[in-house]
């Protein structure tokens, strides 16, 4: 299904200043069996360049106003199963650092509410513990180098 056209999403790595990272639990629709943790982010509207479209999603989903953007991390491009159907979506995820602050959801778009179940802020070992499946896969291990204020040179291209 490479023929997609891509949807172009920008993701945040959101660490807190306590060192914790904030991840949302979804389920994809109809398979409410089918859940994992992303990290808050979503795709871009049309004109808007991807750390425009992060600020206005740190917003409509954590209510993190004017965040400050720092540096593309991580880049990937997959094809994933949302509902009846397949979408092919390149992810940019830049690193932002805030405060710690009281997540907000009550802007979340009446479409959010329906896959977007609770939020939560994890510690790194919480993170290399946790039962149910992080997105990226490794999500910790690629976190672990952040924490430390190891930055890639350029956004690491991941594969899962």
């Amino acid at each position: 299904m490479p023929d997609l056209p891509p949807r172009l999403a920008a993701r945040a790595v959101l660490l807190d200043d306590l060192g914790r990272a904030l991840l949302f639990r979804i389920h994809a629709p109809g398979d409410p069996a089918r859940v994992f943790w992303i990290t808050p982010g979503g795709g871009l509207e049309p004109g808007e360049t991807e750390t425009e479209a992060l600020r206005r999603e740190l917003l409509e989903e954590t209510g993190l106003a004017a965040p400050e953007i720092g540096p593309c991390v991580w880049v990937r491009d997959l094809v994933f199963r949302w509902g009846d159907r397949h979408i092919r979506q390149r992810e940019s995820y830049y690193l932002v650092r805030c405060p710690a602050f009281e997540v907000d959801t009550s802007r979340h778009l009446e479409e959010e509410r329906t896959f977007l179940q609770r939020h939560r802020w994890f510690t790194l070992d919480e993170l290399a513990a946790w039962p149910e499946r992080l997105v990226p896969a490794g999500f910790a291990d690629l976190l672990a180098p952040l924490l430390r204020g190891d930055l890639p040179r350029q956004p690491l291209l991941l594969t899962r």
